[in-house]
């Protein structure tokens, strides 16, 4: 997001300032990046996105100032529409916390300012020198959730058999269940960040960034892209693979914290060395390189008549307003969310004495609390007549909500579990309401894990269809609608409470006693919290 290589364009004091108009709002882009990332740890590298990004837009500065201007008029419709965006997607962003949608609406508007700008300061033809470092910025978002959940579960498939082919041919015996394989020193699980889906971003960047500057053309970069995908899936099978030997060999010790980490860096650096010898087999001609650097031929700009100013004062007086309401969008943000619409619940003051169940409260480990993201989360144990079950309860302020979420359907199956039945069942509420919960059945081999669950938002009971949409995102933007039309009226927090315990026989009486316990700690959560409790079903 460099705003250095556009001075190649219409010269003047105005046109200096626009794009320090612009640089300013990279700021903003920039802060909600690292507001982004600074949540979700993964995406911690994305920073060198956006230096690459600054070199490429660096070096076509010769380029730039070769080309003659040509204003279109095109770019004041393009401007607008940026300058409109923008101020929005802040107000949202600033409102609604750091999220995927809120993030790709700030870049997105931006990077239409800047192509406004460039249309009408310079021409077609500097707009398609700058695409690469412009379209390249995407590569800094998070991936739709659209796509990251399929390509995620054939990543996370093909990773796993693959393994699980593997490791018997090199002596390690080997029972797959599905993203579990279990070896004789232990199982050893591919989740979700080691099934490649968070490769995806940082190699075929490496391959798009590769392409570029070797100069392979769009037919054979995009070629490069393609075999990258494949080749995300291979690294990461060698991650497995070389992780059980560790396992196996060295001890457990040595796949776990700064090695497991260390051993993830390891294969981008095995996957950049691969894309490197690709890029030499795709071109055709090793000697080809991109065009000479314009910067070793002494002519500095080409003959062209004087621009007229008035594109370059369009343009800052455009980038001028939007900024202007950018700050009242932050301001009436602010103020819309001032006071906290409810207070922390406290999950801690829900009793380890729930009738005739005892509890003992469990340690939430970094993983699990790094995922989710949540204000507060309550772990524990409660015992009666030996059955046991644990107990989460998880709260996300209205700020937090959809930061992180997750249901059973997604983290059992990554346990190497399969989905044995869902049913929903209405539990009697000391209120004289009810509540309806989803109770699943999972299975692995011959472990059978009953599991009750329901998150609300607000004072809505989720549905399944509620579950999914939220998963894709498809909520998220009900949110932000709901900030726009009514900014002062606060959505109120959201609670997912999961509890768990093994099963057996016919399960009848363990998922009746679970279902008993249910309906206590529902109890204990809506007197924490009464605004959760308004639109349970009453008979």
């Amino acid at each position: 997001m460099n705003s250095a290589p556009l001075r190649g364009l219409a010269p003047g004091r105005a046109s200096a300032l626009t794009l320090g108009l612009l640089g300013v709002l990279a700021l903003g882009v920039l802060w909600a990046l690292l507001g982004y990332w600074g949540a979700n740890p993964d995406y911690a590298d994305r920073f060198l996105i956006l230096a690459a990004a600054g070199w490429a837009a660096w070096t076509a500065r010769s380029d730039l100032r070769r080309l003659p201007i040509q204003p279109l008029w095109l770019g004041s419709l393009v401007l607008l529409v940026g300058g409109v965006l923008y101020p929005v997607g802040w107000f949202l962003q600033a409102s609604a916390a750091p999220r995927p949608d809120t993030t790709r609406w700030v870049m997105g508007a931006w990077m239409l300012c800047v192509t406004g700008v460039v249309l009408l300061q310079g021409s077609a033809s500097h707009l398609r020198r700058l695409a690469f470092p412009l379209v390249f910025l995407l590569f800094a978002l998070p991936i739709p959730h659209r796509v990251e959940k399929p390509l995620q579960a054939v990543l996370q498939m093909a990773t796993t058999s693959v393994s699980a082919t593997v490791l018997p041919v090199l002596g390690v015996p080997v029972v797959q269940n599905g993203y579990v394989l279990s070896l004789p020193g232990g199982d050893l699980g591919v989740v979700e960040a080691c099934s490649g889906v968070r490769s995806v971003t940082a190699l075929t960047a490496i391959a798009a960034f590769v392409a570029y500057h070797q100069g392979l053309g769009l037919g054979r970069g995009l070629l490069l892209l393609g075999l990258s995908i494949p080749l995300i899936a291979a690294v990461n099978a060698v991650r497995v693979i070389l992780s059980g030997l560790i396992q196996e060999y060295m001890g457990v010790e040595y796949i776990r914290g700064y090695w497991h980490d260390a051993l993830g860096i390891a294969m981008i650096v095995l996957g950049l060395f691969v894309v490197l010898g690709l890029t030499r087999v795709i071109r055709p001609n090793p000697t080809s390189q991109r065009a000479p650097d314009p910067s070793a031929d002494p002519v500095s700009a080409v003959s062209a008549p004087a621009a007229s100013p008035w594109p370059t004062r369009m343009a800052m007086m455009v980038l001028s307003l939007t900024l202007l309401a950018t700050a009242a969008a932050q301001y009436l943000a602010r103020r819309a969310i001032s006071p906290d619409e409810t207070p922390p619940p406290q999950l801690e003051s829900i009793p380890l004495k729930l009738g005739p169940w005892i509890g003992t409260d469990l340690p939430v480990p970094d993983d699990v609390a790094q995922a989710l993201t949540a204000d507060e989360i309550l772990h524990r144990l409660y015992s009666h007549f030996g059955y046991e079950a644990q107990v989460w309860v998880m709260y996300w302020s209205s700020r937090q909500m959809m930061r992180g979420y997750h249901h059973p359907d997604i983290c059992w199956p990554n346990r190497g579990f399969q989905q044995q039945s869902r049913d929903v069942v209405e539990v009697q509420l000391a209120n004289g309401g009810r509540l309806p919960i989803t109770v699943r059945e999972f299975a692995r081999g011959t472990q059978r894990q009953l599991v009750l669950y329901w998150t609300q938002e607000g004072r809505r009971v989720w549905t399944e269809e509620d579950e999914r949409r939220a998963e894709y995102e498809a909520f998220s933007h009900e949110i932000l609608l709901e900030r726009l039309v009514n900014p002062s009226k606060p959505p109120g927090g959201r609670l997912t409470v999961l509890i768990g315990t093994q099963t057996w026989g016919d399960g009848m009486e363990v998922k009746a006693r679970t279902l008993e316990l249910s309906g206590r700690v529902a109890d204990e959560l809506y007197r924490l919290c009464p605004w959760a409790a308004g639109e349970v079903r009453r008979e």
